[in-house]
């Protein structure tokens, strides 16, 4: 059961992934680079609710599950807490996101509710996300592994970037945010795979202790 801490976030990154690349693929005249992920589940898109229920959705419930079993086999530390609390609330909001999407092109001079509930659960979703980057880097650092928390600290510093340049004014803004969620589910997968040895090495401890 505890590999499903590595396959959880895999899963969820895979089917988030392909989500895109279809969709993208099967509406008329996206373009990765210069559109909003959101656009491909946009009121008035080609699959929009499709996109939404079958994909967006999905991965935001398997990263919900993965927090869900980090959480129960974590050490208890302050810092790592509040880090998988921060993906959880990642997770959650971009459901809430999928569940409310937004306006057409998702750049409305006068939005609806959808639009601004949508917006609203992006933001603070992103915001979670990279503070929860910097915690879990932090609490790795703390646990022996620096070369980790070195490359979880450039990856949060890569998303924070990123997060400021999704002005709809910026012509590559498709590229920043997909930049962003790279650097957040790529530090989600390391850091899994850290939780997975670090709950090893606990058993092992506790298999020796039990020996003695």
């Amino acid at each position: 059961m505890k590999k499903l801490i590595i396959i959880l976030p895999v899963v969820s990154a895979l089917w988030f992934l392909t989500t895109i690349i279809l969709a993208g693929a099967y509406e008329p005249d996206y373009q990765h680079m210069s559109q909003y992920i959101s656009e491909l589940g946009a009121t008035g898109a080609a699959n929009g609710q499709w996109v939404n229920l079958g994909g967006f959705i999905p991965a935001s419930v398997l990263l919900v599950f993965f927090v869900v079993m980090a959480i129960s086999h974590s050490s208890g530390q302050k810092k790592q807490l509040l880090g998988l609390m921060g993906i959880a609330v990642y997770a959650v909001t971009l459901g809430i996101a999928a569940l409310y999407p937004c306006d057409s092109g998702c750049r409305p001079q006068n939005p609806s509710v959808s639009q601004l509930i949508h917006n609203l659960s992006a933001m603070s979703g992103y915001l979670s996300a990279v503070a929860a980057v910097f915690l879990l880097a932090s609490y790795v650092k703390q646990h022996g592994s620096k070369i980790l928390s070195i490359v979880g600290y450039i990856f949060g510093a890569v998303a924070s970037i990123m997060f400021f340049l999704l002005n709809p004014e910026f012509p590559l803004l498709g590229l920043a945010q997909r930049v962003f969620e790279l650097s957040i589910y790529l530090w989600i997968l390391l850091y899994s795979l850290h939780l997975n040895a670090e709950i090893r090495n606990r058993n092992n401890r506790g298999d020796t202790s039990n020996i003695m």
